[in-house]
C-alpha cells in the first residue's frame, strides 16, 4: 500500500515536471530557430548579399527608396520614371506597398532597415503560425515546435530570402495563418473565421508577388473541398459554402486598391507576353536529378556558402526545398500507425501534388495540371510551389514525432502493405525519372567536382544518417522511452542539420554603392542610358533583367531596361523588341544617348538619338503611326525639330509634366516615354488624348501657336480600388466583431 502511494506521488511529481518542460520547448525551440535572423533587425547599413540571382540591391531596395521619397513628398508612388523609359510601380505589385507589415516600417525607419526589420517580423509570424498550426492539429508541444522550426528554417524560406525576394518572404510568413484560419473555419463556419480568412487573403495581395498566394489558396481550397465531402465540414456543407462565399468576396473587395491596378497592366501586356503556355511555365523547374537535393540540397552546388555552381545557371533557390533529413523518416512513421487521421493522407497527397507541379514539364502531367487547374501556367518556376510544402509537409512530420516519442502501436499488416506498395511506387517514378535524365549527365565531370567540392557536404550527410538512425533504432528499442530526453535529441539533430544546410547560409555584407561617373552626370539634358555589356548587340532579357536599376533610381536618370520578371506593359514589350532586332534606331527613338558596360564600368556615346521631348511637324507626323521596330535610321532626319519651334520645360514630377511649347504649325508633340492607361494630357487647360506614338510612347496633337502642355498620371483604377478596399474594410471589421456563438 505504501509502494502504491509513492508510486502515485513520484508520478504527479513528474506531471509538473513534464509541462513545465513541454510549455518551455517552443520558446528555447523558437530561440535557436530565430538567432540567424537576428541579424537582420541589428543596427547598421549592411545588406543581403548580391550575386547573378539576388534582387535585393538591384531592385527591392532602391523602388522602396523611391517610394519612401514619393510617399514622404506627398505622392503615392504609382509611376517610376527611372526604369524602363518609365513604368507603372504599384499596379507592378512587387513593391507592396499597401502591405501593413512593411511600408510604416519603411517609412519609419528607411528603406534597408525597414525591409530588413519586415523579414524577421515575418521569421516570427511563420514560426508562431506553424506552431500554432500544428497545436490545431492535436500535435504536442515539442512536435509543434519542431514543425515551427522546419518550416522557418527551411531551405525556401531562407534561400528566396537571401536572394532578396521580399515578396515571397511576406507571402510566406503568413501562409501558416492562413491554413490555421481555413481549420477554424472549416470546423466552425461563421462570420469570425470568415473574417480572418478574407483579412490573410488580402494580405496576400498586398505581399506583393502573386505566385506563392495562388499556391496556397489553391492546397486551401483542394483541402475545402476534400473536408466538405468527406471531412469534419460535410456535417454544415452548405454554411461552409455560404460563410465561404462571404470570405471570398470580402477578401477581394478587400484587395482591389491592389488588384484593380494590377489586373489594368495585366490586361495592357499580357497580350504580348509568353505567360500561359506549359513551356513558359516550366521554366527554371526542378528537373528529376533535383529529387536528390530534397536530401542532399548541395549536390550541385551552393554559390550562397561558397560552392560552385556544377552546371550554371543553376538557379539554386527555385530548385532545393530541403527540410532535413528527419522529415521524411517522421512522415513515414506517421502514416504507418495504427491511428492515423485523414488530414495526414490529404497532406501526403497535397505534397506528391505538389512535387508534380515542381517537377513541370519533366513529367507529362505538368500540361494535365494546367488544362485542370486554372492560372497554373501563368507562372513560371513552378519549384515554388515547395514553399507551400514547407509549411504543410512538417505537420506530417510532427505528429511521426509524437508517434515515435510515445512509442504508439503500429497499424495493421493490410495498411503497411499499401503503404510500402504506395511508396515502392513513388520509389520506382523517381528511379525512372532520374535514370532518364542520367542518360546524358556528365558522370565524370561531376565525379571531378564532387571530390573537390562536396566531401564535407557527404561527410555530414553521412554522420547525420547514421545518427538519425541510431536514434529511432534505440527509440523503438528502449522499452520505456522518456519523453523528455527523446524530444530533446530529436529536436537537436533538425537544429544541426537544418542549421548547416539552411540556416548557415543567412549572413549580411557592406552595402557596395555604384555610381555614374560625375562627367556624365553633368550633361546637359540628363542622360538616357542602356545596360548593354556586349553593345551594340542588345538582348531582351538583359534589358529585362538589367543590373543598372539602382544607379537610374538614385541618381535619377532614366534607364530603358528594369529588373523585374512579370507582366510589363505592352509598350516596354514593343520597346524590347524592338531594340533586339532594330536596335540604332529604337536607342535614337527613345533618347536613349548612352550604352553602360558594367562589367568593365564603361560608358559609350550612342549616336545618332533624338530629344526625349520633341515636336514632329505635319506631314512627318504620320510617321509617328509607324510601330517603333519598323521606323529606319533614314526616316530619322524626317523627325527632326523644324525651325521656329520652341519646348520649355516649366515642371517635372514623377507623375507629372508641364511643358511650354511654341510651334510654326501643325504637328505631333511626342515624349520618349512610355504610353500606358492613366496618362492625360491638358492644353490651354482643356482636355485632350493621348496618343501612342510608335506604338510606345506618349504623344498628343497639337496647332500652330503657344500652348501650355500638361500631362498628368492619374490612375483611376487606384481610387476606386481604395475606395472598394475602405468598403471591404469595413465588413471585415464588422464580421470579426461578431460574437461566436
Amino acid at each position: 500500500m505504501m509502494r502504491a502511494c509513492l508510486n502515485l506521488t513520484t508520478r504527479s511529481a513528474r506531471r509538473p515536471d513534464r509541462r513545465r518542460f513541454d510549455r518551455r520547448i517552443p520558446y528555447l525551440i523558437g530561440a535557436i530557430c530565430l538567432a540567424p535572423f537576428i541579424q537582420l533587425a541589428a543596427p547598421g547599413d549592411a545588406v543581403l548579399p548580391e550575386n547573378d540571382y539576388a534582387d535585393y540591391s538591384t531592385y527591392q531596395l532602391p523602388i522602396r527608396e523611391f517610394a519612401r521619397e514619393e510617399i514622404l513628398a506627398g505622392r503615392f508612388p504609382h509611376w517610376i520614371p527611372w526604369l524602363g523609359c518609365g513604368l507603372p510601380l504599384h499596379a507592378s505589385q512587387l513593391g507592396a506597398f499597401c502591405d501593413p507589415l512593411l511600408t510604416p516600417l519603411v517609412l519609419a525607419y528607411g528603406a534597408n532597415r525597414g525591409i530588413q526589420l519586415s523579414l524577421f517580423l515575418h521569421a516570427i509570424l511563420c514560426y508562431v503560425g506553424e506552431y500554432r498550426l500544428a497545436r490545431a492539429f492535436r500535435l504536442s508541444r515539442p512536435a509543434s515546435s519542431f514543425a515551427a522550426l522546419t518550416a522557418t528554417q527551411s531551405a525556401y524560406f531562407v534561400l528566396h530570402l537571401l536572394e532578396g525576394h521580399v515578396n515571397h518572404v511576406l507571402a510566406y510568413g503568413l501562409i501558416p495563418w492562413f491554413f490555421l484560419a481555413l481549420g477554424q473555419f472549416l470546423r466552425r463556419p461563421a462570420a469570425r473565421p470568415a473574417g480572418w480568412i478574407a483579412l490573410i487573403v488580402a494580405g496576400f495581395a498586398f505581399s506583393g508577388h502573386p505566385q506563392l498566394p495562388y499556391y496556397a489558396v489553391l492546397f486551401g481550397l483542394l483541402w475545402a473541398a476534400g473536408s466538405l465531402v468527406w471531412g469534419q465540414a460535410a456535417a454544415q456543407r452548405w454554411r461552409c459554402v455560404g460563410w465561404g462565399a462571404a470570405a471570398i468576396l470580402t477578401a477581394l473587395l478587400l484587395a482591389q486598391v491592389q488588384w484593380l491596378p494590377a489586373l489594368e497592366l495585366v490586361c495592357d501586356g499580357l497580350p504580348f507576353s509568353a505567360r500561359g503556355g506549359s513551356a513558359y511555365a516550366g521554366a527554371y523547374a526542378l528537373d528529376p536529378l533535383d529529387l536528390l537535393r530534397l536530401f542532399l540540397p548541395n549536390l550541385r552546388g551552393n554559390i550562397l556558402c561558397g560552392i560552385p555552381e556544377f552546371q550554371p545557371p543553376d538557379f539554386y533557390h527555385e530548385r532545393v526545398g530541403y527540410l532535413g533529413l528527419l522529415p521524411p523518416v517522421l512522415a513515414v512513421v506517421s502514416l504507418s500507425r495504427r491511428r492515423t487521421a485523414p488530414w495526414q493522407w490529404a497532406i501526403a497527397g497535397l505534397t506528391i501534388l505538389g512535387l508534380v507541379i515542381a517537377l513541370g514539364n519533366s513529367t507529362p502531367a505538368f500540361a494535365v495540371l494546367g488544362k485542370v487547374l486554372p492560372g497554373l501556367h501563368l507562372f513560371r518556376c513552378p519549384g515554388r510551389v515547395l514553399g507551400v510544402i514547407s509549411i504543410v509537409f512538417p505537420l506530417l512530420a510532427g505528429r511521426g514525432m509524437d508517434a515515435v516519442v510515445r512509442h504508439e502501436p503500429a497499424a495493421e499488416t493490410r495498411q503497411l502493405v499499401r503503404l510500402a506498395a504506395a511508396l515502392w511506387c513513388l520509389a520506382n517514378v523517381a528511379a525512372w525519372l532520374i535514370d532518364a535524365e542520367l542518360a546524358t549527365f556528365p558522370r565524370a565531370q561531376y565525379r571531378s567536382f564532387a571530390t573537390d567540392y562536396l566531401l564535407d557536404e557527404f561527410n555530414v550527410t553521412t554522420v547525420l544518417a547514421m545518427t538519425l538512425t541510431g536514434l529511432l533504432v534505440g527509440l523503438r528499442l528502449s522499452p520505456a522511452p522518456r519523453f523528455r530526453l527523446a524530444s530533446l535529441s530529436l529536436l537537436a539533430l533538425a537544429v544541426t542539420d537544418l542549421g548547416y544546410f539552411n540556416a548557415r547560409n543567412i549572413h549580411l555584407v557592406p552595402p557596395a554603392v555604384p555610381a555614374i561617373p560625375g562627367s556624365i552626370l553633368q550633361r546637359s539634358p540628363p542622360i538616357r542610358f542602356v545596360d548593354a555589356p556586349e553593345y551594340p548587340q542588345l538582348s531582351d532579357q538583359g534589358l529585362r533583367y538589367s543590373k543598372l536599376a539602382p544607379l537610374a533610381i538614385r541618381q535619377h536618370r532614366s534607364t530603358i531596361g528594369a529588373n523585374e520578371g512579370g507582366v510589363m506593359p505592352a509598350a516596354f514589350e514593343k520597346l524590347c523588341r524592338a531594340l533586339e532586332t532594330n536596335g540604332a534606331s529604337a536607342l535614337a527613338l527613345c533618347s536613349c544617348d548612352l550604352a553602360c558596360n558594367r562589367l568593365r564600368n564603361e560608358w559609350v556615346e550612342i549616336r545618332p538619338t533624338l530629344p526625349r521631348v520633341r515636336f514632329v511637324p505635319h506631314p512627318a507626323d504620320t510617321l509617328c503611326r509607324t510601330e517603333i521596330a519598323a521606323v529606319t535610321l533614314s526616316n530619322l532626319s524626317s523627325l527632326t525639330e523644324p525651325r521656329g519651334t520652341r519646348i520649355e520645360p516649366v515642371a517635372e514630377t514623377s507623375q507629372r509634366l508641364t511643358l511650354n511649347v511654341t510651334c510654326s504649325g501643325p504637328g505631333m508633340l511626342m515624349i520618349a516615354d512610355t504610353v500606358y492607361p492613366g496618362w492625360t494630357c491638358q492644353i490651354d487647360g482643356k482636355p485632350q488624348p493621348v496618343s501612342a506614338v510608335h506604338g510606345v510612347f506618349r504623344g498628343v496633337s497639337l496647332n500652330r501657336g503657344v500652348h501650355a502642355v500638361k500631362f498628368v498620371y492619374v490612375p483611376t483604377t487606384f481610387r476606386i480600388g481604395l475606395v472598394l478596399s475602405l468598403a471591404g474594410l469595413a465588413i471585415v471589421v464588422a464580421m470579426l466583431r461578431v460574437s461566436p456563438k
